[in-house]
């Protein structure tokens, strides 16, 4: 998926959805290039994995993220970047809430091998929650 310079209201990944097996240059299956992505939910089972990337963002790049959760189950695991943010690479994510989610096991050559980004306003964590093997 990709959106240029308005960037996506919300997206929702949910109820055991997968998004898997893509490939890009920045984003293997998100890429939002110069509007934001202003809400993005992974929850309920769902999974990004498997998803690489020739530049930043194995999974998902963007060039600002307001909010972004990851919950209930949901994950980001086994995803790639040649250069950042194997998991995720943003210029800047406002807000990060991991409550019972994971990320795990995501690759980067550089930095960053589950997060990638300059500028982190606030990371929330609760029971449950993994960041591990990145």
């Amino acid at each position: 998926m990709f959106a240029g310079a308005e960037g996506v209201q919300s997206i929702e990944i949910t109820n055991g959805s997968r998004v898997s097996g893509n490939r890009a240059d920045r984003g293997g299956a998100i890429y939002a290039d110069s509007g934001p992505i202003r809400s993005l939910t992974i929850t309920y089972s769902a999974t990004l994995s498997g998803n690489a990337a020739n530049e930043h963002g194995g999974a998902i790049a963007a060039c600002r993220m307001q909010f972004l959760s990851v919950g209930s189950g949901g994950s980001i695991f086994n995803n790639s970047a040649v250069e950042n943010g194997g998991g995720i690479a943003a210029e800047r994510i406002d807000s990060m809430y991991l409550a019972n989610g994971s990320l795990s096991s995501n690759i980067a050559q550089l930095q960053g091998g589950a997060v990638f980004t300059p500028w982190l306003g606030s990371l929330h964590t609760s029971e449950g929650s993994s960041i591990v093997n990145n």
